[in-house]
């Protein structure tokens, strides 16, 4: 007698070994962008809390204006008054300016960072400790190198457009609000916008992305146009943004020079255990 085969009317195993690899993979996505949020958040508030260590600092931050000045006349540099004039001839160019200042930089930072976690995590870690790094090294000239930005500094020669026009990122008589207003060297405006520009180009293959060339253009020009930073403040934020690239991607040279020196020295060096991402190919 043979046995007739019925169709199984038994649902699929939702719990077989497909779904549940499907569903690890899910969690550890998860659980790596919780990370990485928490991160990133840590990163900015850290930021705006450091910034206001230069906070009480004002005749040092104008002693320090009045020397970088002089040394940006001393190289010819295009004068800031120049650059501000061009932007005042019309108003609406002025208040595009001040609102790419105040609200384009953290934004476009968080889309370009969630960007590169999602669609190139092999390239993610190594940019985002070279941002931790580059955003460190600044806040320590914050603190220790206060400088009052060229809308404070020069009186009359240049106004403050974001005060005037509006709208600021700043209280007008404190060191208070977004940002501290002594804290203009370096300029991580265009440190950033630098490091997105360079990373979308590197890792995109898209024709389209040699337009976020536009980003580190618009916002030098912003940054210098309304008056809240020296061409030297965004030279400063590009020596730190290089210094950064070179230790985050040649980590095993650092501590194998490090090891090296200490032997030379007489001392037994202990060895450096790996940073997670710092030595990663990307």
């Amino acid at each position: 007698m043979t046995a007739s085969v019925l169709p199984s009317s038994a649902p699929p195993d939702a719990g077989g070994p497909r779904a549940q690899s499907l569903s690890r993979s899910i969690f550890r996505t998860v659980r790596a962008a919780g990370f990485e949020i928490a991160l990133i958040f840590g990163l900015l508030t850290f930021y705006e809390r450091s910034r206001s260590l230069a906070s009480g600092h004002i005749e040092q931050a104008e002693r320090n204006a009045n020397h970088l000045w002089s040394i940006e006349r001393s190289m010819h540099l295009l004068n800031e008054v120049h650059v501000q004039q061009f932007l005042l001839q019309s108003t609406t160019l002025v208040l595009l300016s001040n609102r790419y200042y105040v609200t384009v930089h953290f934004p476009i930072t968080a889309i370009f960072l969630s960007w590169l976690f999602l669609r190139h995590r092999s390239s993610y870690r190594k940019v985002r400790n070279t941002l931790v790094l580059l955003t460190t090294f600044g806040l320590l000239f914050t603190v220790f190198v206060p400088l009052a930005p060229p809308r404070l500094f020069t009186g009359d020669t240049l106004i403050d457009t974001m005060q005037v026009f509006g709208p600021s990122a700043y209280n007008p008589d404190s060191t208070t609000g977004v940002a501290n207003q002594y804290a203009a060297m370096p300029s991580l405006h265009v440190a950033w916008a630098v490091l997105i520009a360079i990373t979308v180009i590197r890792v995109s293959k898209r024709r389209i992305r040699w337009l976020a060339l536009a980003h580190p253009v618009i916002t030098i020009f912003v940054v210098v146009a309304t008056g809240n930073h020296y061409w030297l403040d965004g030279i400063v934020g590009l020596m730190l943004l290089g210094f950064s690239a070179m230790v985050v991607y040649r980590w095993r040279w650092f501590t194998a020079t490090g090891q090296w020196l200490a032997r030379g020295a007489g001392y037994a060096f202990p060895a450096i255990p790996p940073v997670p991402g710092l030595d990663r190919k990307s």
